[in-house]
């Protein structure tokens, strides 16, 4: 393998390795608080092992730590901070909410950058945070793929079920067509740009629709079966 090949090929594989390591996080944390240890300790103990694997390079490297001087100082302080409430975070919050903002760091530490900062944001940086959004929407689109086959197979009585079956499967096949039409026709009359425009604002106004007119959807959960009724249940498909 050329250099080239291997400079792109280290950073790539630390990147990959960091993002495996930042979602599954979750498990040791909730394993280790699960006992009882508090949040603040189990996040502890988490940092504590890579924190003892850099020591040796932040001992060999202190002259070049020593002259980053207070910039270097904050910036360590505000990201072990940051690192900290996040590993809090996964004890007490959502988990997929959680790792979801975690991966949107780049969108809003651009943002935030450019308000705050000014600094000017270069195009091939916007190019990559539409990559990382588009990545997470095929994610996000996976996961929901999931539930809902989950949800119809589980919680539709036998008697709807190959009802709802149909319909999830014309919205599935269909409802995409209809958005070709919809893009083909607007980037027809309009240009490229208006019609992704034009394609994601409806999305969100269709969400917004959605939660406005059914605000138990986003709160539904599995209702809890009784004992008798789960043995029945049981039995049925035995």
């Amino acid at each position: 393998m050329s250099a080239q090949g291997q400079s792109v090929l280290l950073p790539s594989l630390a990147v990959a390795a960091s993002a495996v390591f930042w979602g599954t996080t979750w498990i040791p944390l909730r394993r280790i608080d699960g006992p009882g240890v508090p949040a603040e300790w189990s996040g502890l103990l988490i940092y504590l092992v890579p924190a003892l694997l850099v020591l040796p390079m932040i001992l060999i490297r202190h002259r070049q730590v020593i002259a980053g001087g207070l910039p270097l100082l904050v910036t360590a302080i505000a990201v072990g901070a940051c690192n900290g409430l996040f590993a809090v975070s996964m004890v007490f919050g959502e988990i997929g909410m959680v790792i979801l903002l975690f991966y949107l760091n780049p969108v809003w530490a651009t943002v935030l950058e450019r308000i705050v900062i000014g600094t000017p944001i270069a195009g091939f940086r916007w190019a990559g945070i539409a990559l990382g959004l588009l990545g997470l929407a095929g994610a996000a689109d996976v996961v929901s793929a999931v539930f809902r086959n989950a949800i119809l197979q589980t919680e539709v009585p036998d008697r709807l079920r190959g009802r709802l079956s149909a319909i999830f499967i014309a919205v599935v096949t269909g409802g995409p067509r209809v958005g070709d039409v919809e893009a083909g026709g607007v980037a027809a009359l309009a240009g490229p740009q208006a019609s992704v425009v034009t394609g994601g604002l409806a999305c969100l106004v269709g969400a917004l629709v959605v939660a406005r007119a059914m605000p138990a959807l986003p709160r539904w959960t599995r209702p809890r079966r009784r004992p008798e009724a789960a043995a029945e249940a049981e039995g049925r498909t035995a």
